[in-house]
């Protein structure tokens, strides 16, 4: 059971890290905290929902990956960076 179990997770891991290659990535905005503060006042948003510590640009990126049919697709998505961050932070996708 032991031996199915990591055949499986060593399958999982290996097909996520060699499924996705990055095609292209663009950067769009530059959004500085008063940008933010500004978006966050029209919209309602409550500011602490999301403190804002850091200005953010704004990319587009253009991926290879695997699509549900197994097949290879290109898709494309939207990426904030936070500028001047000295840390390691997660992703949130």
């Amino acid at each position: 059971m032991k031996k199915i179990f990591g055949l499986i997770i060593s399958l999982l891991i290996s097909n996520f890290t060699i499924s996705q290659t990055l095609l292209q990535d663009t950067i769009i905005d530059y959004l500085s905290e008063d940008v933010l503060m500004t978006i966050y006042t029209e919209y309602g948003i409550p500011e602490f929902f999301s403190p804002i510590e850091y200005s953010l640009e704004l990319y587009r990126i253009v991926y290879r990956t695997i699509g549900v049919q197994r097949d290879s697709v290109i898709a494309s998505g939207a990426m904030f960076i936070p500028i001047g961050l000295e840390c390691t932070t997660s992703i949130l996708s």
